[in-house]
């Protein structure tokens, strides 16, 4: 967070967790792209306000 009012976030990390059987890791990681760059609104606000965003992801079979 930032030192002074308003203490916005200058960083987040965010870590995806996917469950699922037989997963394409191409297409989950797709899947993220679109997410944070088009059609998730708090990404957006977020990098809009300077935000760095950290993210990766995992695969979890089940």
């Amino acid at each position: 967070r930032a030192e002074e009012h308003p203490k916005v976030y200058t960083e987040t990390t965010i870590t995806y967790v996917v469950r699922g059987k037989n997963l394409d890791e191409e297409r989950v990681a797709r899947a993220i792209e679109l997410s944070e760059t088009i059609y998730c609104s708090a990404s957006q606000m977020f990098r809009r306000s300077g935000t760095k965003i950290n993210s990766s992801y995992r695969i979890e079979e089940v």
